[in-house]
């Protein structure tokens, strides 16, 4: 498709669009030597008001404390060992572990999805480990609500929505490199985990050590960073200053990096 006629479409470009950083550079690494504007997907802020409590939130304790995922469930988001390493944060974090409970939330092949349960299953953690399927809409805003933490072990990401719509609910988030997104650890919305065992397992204990009020504090952090920079006002302002540069030229903008 390069040779016939994508990589004329790409160099021919006045302008290419990249999400973050990694994908930047991979434009780079590709060859392009184009103008390239860096502009992050924008969210809309969800509405406001008393959430209805989900339906999965009834047959918790009612002083469960609730980590979220939520995505689709696939092997590059890393699932395989952050059950692995909920289970070693149970053995080892004793009581602080035992308020926690994590909740998958999302959908998958059915094959992958059966061999997480089962996973879950061998590990006795049946009990601290709950499966809820897809939420959607005002089901997928009632269990942001209903939760305390937000966490994305993923091994590959290009700009993951779920982070973005965890901070706008006032979540701290841990989350991998790979999410990038470095501008939340810089913030201090999220705590920094690699997708490896040892290094969830560490990053779920520091969670659970954590007071109420520095959770918060993570949190309202997360939802002043989704308002600065990826709201869709924030957004379309730094695209219209792409287009009006490529039409009318003047100041370049600090969006578009130049070979």
């Amino acid at each position: 498709a390069a040779r016939l006629y994508e990589r004329a479409h790409l160099t021919e470009a006045a302008c290419i669009h990249a999400i973050c950083g990694a994908e930047l550079a991979a434009i780079r690494a590709f060859g392009l030597r184009n103008p390239v504007c860096v502009i992050r997907n924008g969210v809309t802020a969800p509405t406001r008001g008393v959430a209805d409590r989900p339906l999965w939130r009834a047959s918790l304790p009612a002083d469960a404390r609730i980590l979220l995922f939520l995505g689709r469930l696939t092997p590059k988001k890393g699932l395989t060992n952050l059950i692995r390493a909920w289970s070693a944060f149970r053995q080892r974090a004793g009581t602080r572990a035992s308020a926690w409970h994590l909740v998958i939330a999302g959908w998958g092949a059915d094959g992958y999805v059966a061999g997480l349960r089962s996973l879950t299953a061998d590990l006795g953690l049946g009990s601290s480990v709950h499966f809820i399927g897809p939420q959607h809409d005002a089901a997928k805003d009632a269990t942001f609500d209903a939760s305390d933490a937000f966490i994305l072990p993923s091994v590959s990401e290009g700009l993951p929505m779920a982070i973005l719509e965890a901070w706008q609910h006032g979540l701290p988030v841990l989350m991998t490199p790979q999410c990038n997104l470095p501008e939340g650890i810089a913030h201090g919305a999220g705590i920094a985990v690699m997708p490896d065992i040892d290094s969830l397992t560490a990053g779920l204990a520091d969670l659970a050590s954590w007071p109420p009020s520095r959770l918060a504090a993570m949190g309202h952090a997360g939802r002043a960073l989704v308002a600065a920079h990826f709201s869709w006002p924030a957004v379309a302002e730094d695209f219209s200053a792409v287009y009006e540069w490529i039409c009318r030229g003047g100041v370049r903008p600090g969006c578009v990096d130049i070979w």
